[in-house]
C-alpha cells in the first residue's frame, strides 16, 4: 500500500534585519528573531482586546500592567521589529508598526496607522492603535520559542525583583534604625531641657513665695497696729458722745416732763368739763328725750311707674272693718304682704312670690337699680297704710327695697292677747305664716337675707326664724347645714318684744331706754340683753327721741327708731 506523506515543511525564511533602535532616554529594548509562520495570535492579558474598526479613528486595548518610571518613544513613521522587542514605558509609532516575532511592552504602546504584528504581542499596561491594527499569526515552533523566551525573561525579572526587593528592604532597615537613633538622642536631649527648666522654675517660685510671705507679715503687722489704733481713737470718741448725749437727754427729759405735766393738767381738766358736759347732755336727752324722728314720706310714696306687672289678685291697702264690738275690728290685710303698686302701697296675696312684689324703693332714687331686700313686720294697733308709711321710711333711711308681711290689727285688746301667744309660740298668727314662707324661700337661695322687726313684729320673726329652721331640717339638711345656711341671715328689731331668738342668724338689737314695750319684755331688760350678747347678739341702746314723761309710747313708736336702722356693712 503506498503511503501519501505530506511534503516537507519549508525552511523558515531568514530573520530581517534587526529594526533600529529607538533612542529613548533610560529605556531597555529587547529584540528576538521572529517565527517564520503564522499562527493564531496569542495574547495573554488579563484585561478585556478590543480592537478597532477600519472606520474608527481610534482603538484601544487595555491590559493589565505594572506601571514604570521610565518610558520609551518611537516617533518613526514606519517601526519595523523581525525579532523580539521588549519595552518598560512608552512605545509609540506614527505610520505603521510591523513586529515579527514577539514584542512585549510594559508601560504604554502607541501606535498612530497601522499596526501588524506577527507572532505574539503582549503588553503590560495600555496598547492603543489608531488606524487599522492587524495580527498575523505565527506558526507553532514560534509560539514555543516565543514562550521559552517568556519563561527566561520571567526568570531574569524575578530574579531581578527579588534583588532589588532584597536591596529595598535593607535600605528600609538602615534608615529605620537611623531614625530610631536620632529619635532616642532628640528624646534624652528634650529630657534633660525640661528638667533644667523644671529645677529652674521650681527654684524661682520657692523664692517668689518666700518674697510674697515676708512682705504679707509686713503688711499684716502694719494694718493691726492702724487698727488697734483706730479702735482706740473711735472708743475715746463713742465715750465722750454718750457721756454727751446722757447729759442732753437728761436736759431734755427734764423738760419734757415739766411740759407733760402742765398739758396733762390742762387735758385733764378739759377732758372733766367735757365728761361734765356730756353728763349733762346725757340727762337733758334722758329727760326730754332727741325730738329725732325719720321724716313722713313723700306725697304718693310707694306708686309705681306705668306699666308695671301686677300679679293676679293684688289690690291697694285696706282699713280694718268695724264689727259691731267696741275695740274689735277685723283687718282683711291681715298676713298679706304689703308692697308698692300702679296707685300707691298695695296689697299682694300671701303666697306670692317674693320676686313679684313690687318693693318700697329709696324716694328719688332709680326704682329698678338693684339693690337689696328687706322683710319688714310691725307691731301692734298699726293698719296696712301706717305699715306701708314706716315701710318707706325703711327703705329712705338705708336705701335698700323693703316688702312688707302686714301683722293686721283688731283692736288693743285682741293684738295684746295675740301677742301673748306668740311669746310661747301659739298657732294661728297669718303674718307669722306668710313671713316663714318667705323666709323658708330666701334661705334656699343661698344669697343674703335681710330682716327687720318692730315691737310684736319681734316676736313674729322670732317665731318665724324657728319655724324656717325646721322647715329646712325637714328637706332633709343636717343641723350643722341650717345653721349654715341660717347665717346668711341679718336681723334687726327696734324695741322688740322678743325676749330670745334662735341661733343662726346675725342680730343687731336697738332699745331705747324709755321704751315701755322692750324695756321689761324684749332687749331693754338688762337680762335678755346679757343673754343675747353672750350668745354673739348685738344690743344698741340708743338715745330716747321724747321725753321720758308725758306720753311714754312715744318712745317706741318706729319713726324713732328708723335714724339708728341701716344694712350690715
Amino acid at each position: 500500500m503506498a503511503i501519501n506523506r505530506l511534503p516537507p515543511r519549508p525552511p523558515p525564511p531568514p530573520p530581517p534585519p534587526p529594526a533600529p533602535k529607538v533612542a529613548a532616554p533610560k529605556v531597555a529594548a529587547r529584540a528576538n528573531a521572529l517565527a517564520t509562520r503564522a499562527q493564531p495570535p496569542v495574547i495573554p492579558s488579563k484585561d478585556s482586546f478590543q480592537p478597532a474598526s477600519a472606520t474608527k479613528s481610534l482603538a484601544s486595548t487595555r491590559l493589565a500592567a505594572k506601571p514604570v518610571a521610565k518610558q520609551a518613544t518611537a516617533p518613526a513613521s514606519t517601526a519595523r521589529s523581525f525579532a523580539s522587542v521588549q519595552a518598560k514605558g512608552t512605545v509609540r509609532a506614527q505610520g505603521t508598526a510591523r513586529v515579527q516575532g514577539t514584542a512585549q511592552a510594559q508601560g504604554t504602546v502607541r501606535a498612530q496607522g497601522a499596526t501588524q504584528a506577527q507572532g505574539t504581542v503582549q503588553a503590560q499596561g495600555t496598547l492603543r492603535a489608531q488606524g487599522t491594527a492587524q495580527a498575523q499569526p505565527a506558526g507553532f515552533l514560534g509560539g514555543l520559542s516565543q514562550g521559552i523566551q517568556n519563561l527566561g525573561q520571567g526568570i531574569q525579572d524575578l530574579a531581578h525583583d527579588t534583588v532589588e526587593g532584597a536591596t529595598n528592604v535593607a535600605q528600609g532597615v538602615a534608615q529605620g534604625a537611623t531614625n530610631v537613633a536620632q529619635g532616642v538622642a532628640q528624646g534624652a536631649t528634650d529630657l534633660f531641657n525640661g528638667a533644667v527648666e523644671g529645677a529652674t522654675n521650681v527654684a524661682q517660685g520657692v523664692a517668689q513665695g518666700a518674697t510674697d510671705l515676708f512682705n504679707g507679715a509686713v503688711q499684716g503687722a502694719q494694718d493691726l497696729a492702724q487698727g488697734v489704733a483706730q479702735g482706740a481713737q473711735d472708743l475715746a470718741q463713742g465715750v465722750a458722745q454718750g457721756a454727751t448725749d446722757l447729759f442732753n437727754g437728761a436736759v431734755q427729759g427734764a423738760q419734757d416732763l415739766a411740759q407733760g405735766v402742765v398739758e396733762g393738767a390742762q387735758d385733764l381738766a378739759e377732758g372733766t368739763a367735757h365728761v361734765v358736759q356730756q353728763g349733762l347732755d346725757a340727762l337733758n336727752t334722758g329727760v326730754n328725750g332727741t325730738g329725732n324722728y325719720a321724716p313722713d314720706p313723700a306725697t304718693g310714696f310707694g306708686t309705681t311707674p306705668p306699666g308695671t306687672p301686677i300679679p293676679p289678685g293684688a289690690r291697694p291697702v285696706q282699713d280694718p272693718q268695724p264689727t259691731g264690738v267696741p275695740g274689735v275690728s277685723i283687718d282683711p290685710d291681715d298676713g298679706w304682704i304689703v308692697g308698692a303698686g300702679p296707685t300707691g302701697p298695695t296689697a299682694y296675696p300671701p303666697n306670692t312670690p317674693a320676686d313679684q312684689v313690687q318693693p318700697f324703693t329709696p324716694e328719688g332714687q332709680d326704682p329698678n337699680a338693684p339693690r337689696p331686700t328687706i322683710l319688714f313686720t310691725n307691731g301692734i294697733l298699726t293698719n296696712s297704710a301706717d305699715e306701708a308709711r314706716a315701710a318707706q321710711q325703711l327703705a329712705n333711711q338705708t336705701g335698700a327695697n323693703v316688702v312688707c308681711v302686714h301683722n293686721g290689727t283688731n283692736g288693743g285688746v285682741v293684738d295684746v292677747t295675740q301677742a301673748g301667744g306668740d311669746l310661747v309660740n301659739l298657732p294661728g298668727n297669718a303674718a307669722t305664716n306668710t313671713l316663714t314662707n318667705l323666709m323658708t324661700q330666701a334661705a334656699q337661695s343661698g344669697e343674703p337675707v335681710y330682716v327687720a322687726a318692730h315691737s310684736q313684729g319681734g316676736i313674729i320673726t322670732s317665731d318665724a326664724l324657728l319655724h324656717t329652721k325646721n322647715n329646712l331640717r325637714a328637706q332633709g339638711m343636717s343641723a350643722d347645714q341650717v345653721e349654715q345656711v341660717m347665717g346668711n341671715f341679718n336681723v334687726q328689731t327696734f324695741g322688740g318684744a322678743a325676749p330670745v331668738y334662735p341661733s343662726g342668724p346675725n342680730y343687731t338689737h336697738v332699745v331705747h331706754p324709755g321704751d315701755p314695750v322692750s324695756g321689761p319684755l324684749g332687749m331693754g331688760n338688762p337680762l335678755n340683753a346679757a343673754s343675747a350678747i353672750a350668745q354673739g347678739q348685738q344690743v344698741i341702746v340708743a338715745p330716747n327721741p321724747a321725753p321720758i314723761y308725758g306720753d311714754p309710747f312715744q318712745n317706741h313708736g318706729f319713726s324713732g327708731y328708723v335714724p339708728q336702722a341701716g344694712l350690715p356693712s
